[in-house]
Parts: structure tokens; C-alpha cells; sequence
């Protein structure tokens, strides 16, 4: 791997491009998602009432899916949703499944600024917050989320430990996120479980979400592609379009190869 790719792949690189990136698309009010987003095989659940941008509609169908898995649980329940990003899952989640609470954190003050600004409801909040050292109470959520978060963090072990103190017993952590196969990877699938075992969750679920994530990325590409020329200053395109996933970045070869996966944990804390 180049020196030059190494630095666009690295943690502080990602983070930057993920703060810039926010700061360009700030006006752009239909990209309400940055996530790689799915392609159900049970057909499409978010209605155009949701957003008309494709992209965000493909992001908001993961929400929806995670959701699903426990149709019955949000009912007067708090939950957390650990980087939050443009807010756009967050309020998706409070308004259609209308649980007590939703709140919504994420590192980058960027994008909370344009969360707290773009959803209003009773429901739903957004504040800055740290994965690694999240400042609740113990057992303060019934439910967390994350959703493409942890690659990004060093300390996983922190993450789930931190993750495990403020869930409430009996109640579950939906985890998703991308995930190398290369062994040697910090963020390869031996590592990740590894830092989830070295807690008390226990795995409720796992789900290879590979294929349908793929075909959205497949989808959402060049509408992303378009974007990023037509908002993105020339000297950071390329770099946009890796972290953005679309078909010219390494990170998309590296799914269609099969080197890089797309899972789905329900982690469950003991009651």
C-alpha cells in the first residue's frame, strides 16, 4: 500500500474527510444518512414521506431493518445512538416506532449542529459525545445503536465495555459495521469479536448484511459521484469518494472481492 494511501485510510484522515465532508453537504437538507445503506430482499419500508434523495432513503432502509428485528420493543424505552451522524437515522427512529426517547451523539460538532437544527421532536436529542468514554449513568439505555462507528475507533474494547456499563439489563446492542477479513487488520472480524467477548454480551444474533449493503452501494454510487463533483472541491474528489464507498474507491473493490464484509451483531446484556 502507498504512503499516500495509507494516510487518506488512516483514523485521523477518515475523521477529518468525515468533518469536511459534513461541513460541504451542510446545506444539502435531503442527505439525511451517510451510511453505505441496504437493498432489502424484502422490498423497500421507507416511504418517500421520509426523503426523495435516494441516498438517504437507501440509508434510512438500514434503520428500518435494524428496527424490525425487534418490532414491539421501543415502546417506552430510551435509546442511544452512538455516532449519529447527520441525524437523519435518529429521528427516522423516534418518529416511526416512537420510542420514550432517542438520543442522538456523535464526535463531530458539525454534524450535531446540523442535526439539532434540521429534526425537532419531543422524543428526540443530539448532543457531542466520545464512543470510547460515553457520559451517561450506568444502565441508563434500554437500547444502543451504532452504525459504521467502531472502525474508526482504536480502543474497541473500551467501545463495547463502555457500550455494556450504560445498557440497562436484558437490554440489547445493535451493532453494525464493516469489517475486514485480513486477520492482521485492526478492524478485522477475529479483533472485533475478540473485543466483544472480552465483555459480558452475549450474541444474540449475527447477521451477514454483505450482499444487500453492496447492492445499495451499487445503487447510491453515482449519485454520490455526481455530488461529489459537482460540491466537493477538486483536491479532496478522491478522497470523498473513498470514504464515501462509491464504485472507484478501494474500500467497494475490497466488498465486491470479498475482502471486506458487512455484519450485523444483537448483542444482549444479561439481566
Amino acid at each position: 500500500m502507498s504512503l499516500i494511501r495509507k494516510i487518506r485510510r488512516s483514523k485521523p484522515a477518515q475523521k477529518c474527510t468525515y468533518n469536511v465532508l459534513n461541513w460541504v453537504m451542510r446545506k444539502n437538507a435531503d442527505l439525511q444518512t451517510l451510511n453505505c445503506g441496504l437493498v432489502p430482499k424484502s422490498g423497500f419500508q421507507v416511504g418517500e414521506e421520509y426523503g426523495e434523495n435516494a441516498i438517504s432513503r437507501l440509508g434510512l432502509e438500514l434503520y428500518h431493518y435494524v428496527a424490525q428485528q425487534y418490532p414491539t420493543y421501543f415502546s417506552e424505552k430510551r435509546l442511544l445512538e452512538i455516532g449519529c451522524g447527520r441525524g437523519g437515522g435518529a429521528a427516522y427512529i423516534a418518529d416511526r416506532f416512537q420510542p420514550k426517547s432517542v438520543v442522538g451523539i456523535d464526535f463531530s460538532t458539525q454534524s450535531i449542529r446540523l442535526s439539532k437544527n434540521r429534526y425537532k421532536a419531543n422524543n428526540l436529542s443530539f448532543e457531542i459525545g466520545d464512543a470510547s468514554d460515553l457520559r451517561f449513568d450506568n444502565a441508563s439505555f434500554d437500547f444502543l445503536l451504532s452504525i459504521e462507528t467502531s472502525h474508526m475507533i482504536q480502543q474497541k474494547e473500551k467501545f463495547f465495555s463502555e457500550a455494556f456499563r450504560i445498557t440497562k439489563p436484558g437490554g440489547c446492542f445493535m451493532y453494525l459495521d464493516f469489517i475486514y477479513a485480513k486477520p492482521s487488520s485492526d478492524h478485522s472480524i477475529e479483533k472485533v469479536e475478540l473485543a466483544i467477548q472480552q465483555t459480558d454480551w452475549h450474541i444474540s444474533r449475527h447477521i451477514d448484511l454483505t450482499e444487500s449493503v453492496l447492492e445499495a452501494l451499487k445503487t447510491a454510487s453515482p449519485i454520490r459521484e455526481a455530488l461529489i463533483e459537482k460540491k466537493c472541491p477538486r483536491l479532496l474528489r478522491n478522497q470523498f469518494k473513498e470514504f464515501c464507498m462509491t464504485s472507484q474507491s478501494n474500500t467497494y473493490r475490497a466488498f465486491v472481492e470479498g475482502r471486506t464484509k458487512y455484519y450485523f451483531y444483537v448483542l444482549k446484556k444479561p439481566e
